[in-house]
C-alpha cells in the first residue's frame, strides 16, 4: 500500500547531514510496515532489531558498557555491520527508555550509516529528543492513500491534482468509495481486508480485532477518533479539500 511518509522519509535519506529519525504514531497505523518497506526500496543493506535483540541491547547498555554503537550492534545481531548504504531498524523503541537515551547521542558519535526509531513515543519522549533527531508522525490511511490502495491510482491522482472541474467528472465514483471510506476507516489492517475481500464483515471483524488489541489509555485516537466511523473519514477528507463541496454543497459560497 502507498504512504505518502514516504517521501518524507526519502527526503531525509538524501540530505547529507541528516540526524537520526524518530518515526512515530499510535499503534497498528503501518509504522514498521512502512520502515521495512522504505529499507528494502532505498537501501542494500538494512539491520532489523527483532524484540529479543532489542530487549539484549537494553540490557547491555543498563550495564553501562561503553561500546560504539556499530559494535553494540554486531554483538546483539551477529551480524557485521556493512557502513555503506545501510539502515538501521530499531522497532518499538519506544519500549527501551536505554535505547531511546542512546538514540538521542547518535548525532554526536557520527554512525556511518543511517538510524530510524520507529514506535508510539509518549511527549515526555519527543521533548528529551527534540533537538537531537528528526521526528516524523505517521497517522491513519487518509481518502487519498484509501484510493490507492483500492487501485484506484486514476482517482487519486486526479484528487491530488485539485482541479475542480475534473474532480466534479468523477463525483459519482469518489461518493461510493468516500461511503466505504466513512465505514473501512484508515486503518492500514482494515483498508487492506476491504481491498482483498469488499465485504464489510469481514472489516467489521478487524475492527473488533483492533479494539481488542487496543490500549484503553489510546482508545479514543486510534479506534475513534481516527479509525472508525465518520469522524476518523473526516480528518482523512483534509488531504481531499475538493471533495467537500460535493458532501457538503449547502456550505459552498455564492458569488456575490
Amino acid at each position: 500500500m502507498y504512504r505518502k511518509l514516504i517521501r518524507g522519509l526519502v527526503e531525509w535519506k538524501e540530505n547529507r547531514e541528516k540526524r537520526p529519525l524518530l518515526v512515530g504514531g499510535e499503534r497498528k497505523v503501518g509504522k514498521s510496515w512502512l520502515v521495512r518497506k522504505f529499507a528494502d526500496e532505498y537501501y542494500e543493506n538494512q539491520i532489523y532489531l527483532n524484540e529479543a535483540q532489542m530487549e539484549h541491547l537494553e540490557t547491555l547498555l543498563k550495564q553501562g558498557l561503553h561500546i560504539h554503537f556499530g559494535e553494540l550492534l554486531e554483538t546483539v545481531t551477529g551480524i557485521r555491520v556493512i557502513q555503506e548504504d545501510t539502515l538501521v531498524i530499531l522497532d518499538d523503541l519506544h519500549q527501551y527508555p536505554e535505547i531511546v537515551r542512546l538514540f538521542g547521542k547518535l548525532q554526536n558519535v557520527e554512525p556511518d550509516y543511517d538510524v530510524i526509531g520507529a514506535g508510539n513515543f509518549s511527549e515526555e519522549q519527543k521533548n528529551a529528543l527534540r533537538d537531537c533527531v528528526k521526528y516524523m508522525e505517521l497517522r491513519t490511511m487518509d481518502f487519498e492513500e484509501f484510493l490507492y490502495a483500492c487501485g484506484e491510482s486514476r482517482l487519486a491522482e486526479v484528487l491530488r491534482g485539485k482541479d475542480p472541474d475534473m474532480v466534479g467528472i468523477f463525483e459519482q465514483k469518489y461518493m461510493e468509495l468516500l461511503k466505504y471510506y466513512y465505514f473501512v476507516g484508515g486503518m492500514p489492517a482494515a483498508v487492506r481486508t476491504f481491498c482483498e475481500t469488499r465485504d464489510i464483515r469481514e472489516v467489521r471483524y478487524v475492527h473488533q480485532e483492533l479494539l481488542n488489541q487496543c490500549p484503553k489509555q489510546s482508545f479514543l485516537y486510534t479506534v475513534g477518533t481516527w479509525d472508525n466511523g465518520l469522524m476518523g473519514a473526516m480528518l482523512g477528507l483534509q488531504a481531499a479539500p475538493f471533495l467537500q463541496p460535493y458532501i457538503f454543497p449547502q456550505y459552498q459560497y455564492e458569488n456575490v
